[in-house]
């Protein structure tokens, strides 16, 4: 077996406990795992055949697993990895707020009312983004930059102390996905008042997608893609059991799983308050902002994890169940049919609930 690791890696948010494990001794893993398909292949019993690619990309980490029924050489594996890297740099390259470059950040540039024309991906990521939007009363919101900023979880460093109401209705003002007018089939753009658009909470979901969307037209027998814990899987590992993943323990000093389940064909994505936080004036914040507030949610919902077709919507979904709280988001998630599972901080303890087919990992 040829295994191709590009970097040592450190996750983000979903299946930290798995991937952390792999990730951070993937010598050893990758050794082993190509022992035991040698032997299984020696006794005609497997001949499967694993392949990791990993690496740096949209401000965090990825990891693909690959398994090929048939032994790939260099060239194969080489192509892999370049067809990977290429489908994660390309949502990069129009994606990125950080790039002035990018097509996202022209458009944020460019001038209210005049028509800009996007490519289709990010065509696609705004339109998904303004339906939720719509469908879940603004609590999914990608033109919440300026609250971001204000608070100091984006580009801007923390302030010294808790902003202020005027400073806040002040970025708020600035908020609004509803002044986004998309135009189908030409591709056209148009803001119709002061916007800035952060794609952060899809854009991962998204990649991850593209690069199974990428897997699928190859011949495989399975594959695990995962974008800073956003993660879609389809057919097998090469023991010939379905992929298992799992949802993270909801706790800051803990990395250990809550539950696991079987993920085919299916994305998973987790958004939580207990790793990314500010504390100000003796309080602490959580960097999930309400959009429709302008403040840091205050509830006592510690995760919520989301299974859908696509990552992007599982992704986009965490953030806007996340945002809505324990109580809104179980009713959001029950009248749309999500298959969601909120973890909730209860003292010392947590308690859980689901909708839909995660009501199995309930109780756990």
């Amino acid at each position: 077996m040829i295994s191709v690791v590009k970097a040592s890696t450190k996750p983000d948010s979903l299946l930290e406990t798995i991937w952390f494990f792999v990730m951070r001794t993937r010598k050893k893993i990758v050794i082993l795992i190509g022992l035991t398909i040698s032997l299984l292949a020696g006794c005609g019993s497997n001949s499967a055949h694993t392949y990791v690619f990993d690496g740096a990309t949209m401000g965090t980490y990825y990891s693909v697993k690959v398994v090929s029924a048939e032994s790939l050489n260099a060239t194969q594996v080489s192509a892999l990895d370049v067809g990977i890297a290429s489908e994660l740099d390309r949502i990069n390259s129009l994606m990125s707020s950080y790039d002035d470059e990018s097509e996202l950040s022209r458009f944020n540039s460019s001038p209210v009312g005049l028509p800009f024309s996007l490519s289709a991906p990010t065509f696609d990521v705004l339109t998904e983004s303004l339906a939720l939007f719509e469908s879940t009363g603004g609590a999914f919101d990608i033109s919440v930059s300026s609250l971001v900023e204000l608070w100091g979880f984006g580009v801007s460093s923390a302030p010294e102390t808790t902003p202020n109401k005027a400073a806040i209705t002040t970025a708020k003002a600035k908020v609004g996905l509803d002044r986004l007018v998309l135009k189908a089939p030409d591709l056209i753009a148009v803001k119709r008042g002061s916007l800035e658009l952060n794609v952060s909470a899809i854009a991962k979901g998204y990649a991850v997608d593209q690069v199974a969307r990428y897997l699928n037209t190859k011949t495989l027998v399975g594959y695990l893609v995962e974008v800073g814990g956003e993660i879609s899987a389809a057919g097998t590992k090469a023991s010939g059991k379905v992929w298992r993943v799992g949802i993270e323990v909801p706790a800051r000093e803990s990395r250990t799983a809550y539950a696991t389940l079987a993920l085919n064909e299916r994305a998973i994505a987790t958004s939580g308050d207990y790793r990314n936080f500010l504390d100000l004036d003796g309080r602490r914040y959580s960097h999930t902002i309400d959009p429709r507030t302008g403040y840091p949610v205050e509830h006592h919902l510690a995760s919520v994890s989301v299974v859908a077709d696509r990552c992007s919507t599982a992704d986009a979904l965490a953030t806007a169940l996340m945002v809505m709280g324990e109580n809104e988001g179980y009713e959001y998630a029950q009248n749309n049919s999500l298959d969601a599972l909120f973890i909730v901080r209860d003292g010392d303890e947590f308690r859980n609930k689901a909708t839909g087919s995660l009501r199995s990992l309930v109780n756990r």
